[in-house]
């Protein structure tokens, strides 16, 4: 299930004709039955795993790929992580940074918070205040 707020957020993204990746370790037969089923696959303009890259998110590498497919400079790119190992990947590699509140996460939170130039604790609400400061204010077409 996606967090309260997501497919809100996506929405607004996509209408403001900002590029959306996914980038994750799960691999491909199982994470597309699940996009399709929650509806959010159309969201997505490229999708990359890291089975099929080669490499970790912990790496960096990963973003910096997903976003010359994309077009888009490091400079123009958000990384959204709730894994801290995949954070500091997108932070050492150069991208802004958007911490994710996880359960699973819990004990990483404060070195997450840390590291991230933003952080979500509620998405909903953190992801409304988000596209009032990034996107609202801007003809937005930067890769997030």
């Amino acid at each position: 299930m996606p967090k309260k707020g997501a497919l809100e957020f996506l929405t607004v993204l996509k209408n403001k004709s900002v590029k959306i990746a996914l980038c994750t370790n799960t691999p491909r037969s199982l994470f597309e039955s699940a996009l399709d089923r929650l509806k959010i696959s159309s969201f997505f303009d490229i999708v990359v795993t890291t089975e099929e890259f080669g490499f970790s998110k912990g790496d960096g590498r990963i973003f910096l790929y997903t976003a010359e497919k994309l077009n888009s400079s490091v400079s123009d790119t958000w990384v959204f992580e709730d894994a801290l190992y995949a954070l500091k990947g997108a932070a050492k590699a150069g991208f802004k940074t958007a911490g994710i509140f996880d359960s699973v996460s819990l004990k990483f939170q404060d070195e997450i918070k840390h590291i991230a130039d933003e952080y979500f604790f509620d998405f909903e609400k953190d992801a409304r205040r988000f596209i009032d400061r990034f996107i609202s204010s801007q003809n937005c077409d930067k890769t997030y």
